[in-house]
């Protein structure tokens, strides 16, 4: 299976193609520890290495309010990826639910999968065309 901001952006996330994750458990814990972060301001989306840093440019409010460009997880977000998934869905099943609650804007891809005969780039190619 393959990383959902991999897939919505190949170009960007172009390091998660290398992954191969085998089920939606994995893939949650992928997502959390490289398409999270604790400490980013909602206007720019520039992140912070620590609480303070992000208060001290909360505090100023000199950056710009910028759309959401799906570069990592949102804190709602990450929250509703720790709730189980439904156990009676199929791996492909959760792995689309956990697309609709990342990117509810966007059309879905046509496979969760990564072609393990292509290469990075080819993949990477494709899923950009």
């Amino acid at each position: 299976l393959a990383c959902h901001y991999w897939k919505f952006n190949p170009i960007v996330h172009k390091d998660c193609a290398k992954l191969n994750l085998q089920d939606v458990s994995r893939i949650k814990q992928h997502l959390k520890r490289n398409h999270y972060h604790d400490y980013y301001c909602d206007d720019c989306w520039e992140t912070f290495p620590t609480q303070n840093k992000y208060r001290q440019h909360r505090d100023h409010r000199s950056c710009h309010r910028q759309a959401d460009q799906h570069r990592f997880m949102t804190h709602q977000q990450s929250n509703q990826l720790s709730k189980s998934s439904r156990r009676y869905l199929s791996e492909t099943e959760k792995w689309f639910a956990v697309w609709d609650m990342l990117f509810p804007d966007h059309r879905q891809p046509e496979s969760p999968d990564i072609d393990s005969t292509l290469s990075a780039e080819l993949n990477s190619f494709r899923e950009f065309v």
